[in-house]
């Protein structure tokens, strides 16, 4: 129906993956990564996920999280800046993630 219609389906599965929060992502991420390292180093994800990650950015859309916004978290985290930038790694790593999963456009991780 969609072909009939001259709309491209593909594209409605592209829209729905711009709209989806970071909080619904980052669980597949782990998920997907957690396999691929040691046991520690996931629980050090899921530890940073918790206690940094989710709280500031849970309810962005993966596709609109800017740099902006990741700096002004960043600089705000002053009293604890190894553990600032260990969650801005881990979130440059999810981006990277996330553009070759179709979440973000290509090249546009606003951690680098």
């Amino acid at each position: 129906a969609q072909i009939a219609d001259d709309r491209d389906p593909k594209g409605d599965d592209t829209d729905q993956l711009l709209r989806r929060t970071i909080a619904e992502v980052f669980p597949e991420y782990l998920a997907e990564r957690s396999a691929k390292v040691a046991p520690r180093t996931a629980g050090e994800w899921t530890r940073v996920w918790k206690k940094d990650l989710a709280p500031a950015f849970g309810k962005v859309r993966v596709s609109a999280l800017d740099e902006a916004t990741v700096a002004r978290w960043h600089s705000g985290r002053q009293a604890a800046p190894v553990a600032a930038n260990r969650a801005v790694e881990t979130l440059r790593t999810f981006c990277n993630w996330a553009e070759r999963r179709g979440y973000r456009p290509r090249h546009s991780n606003p951690c680098t």
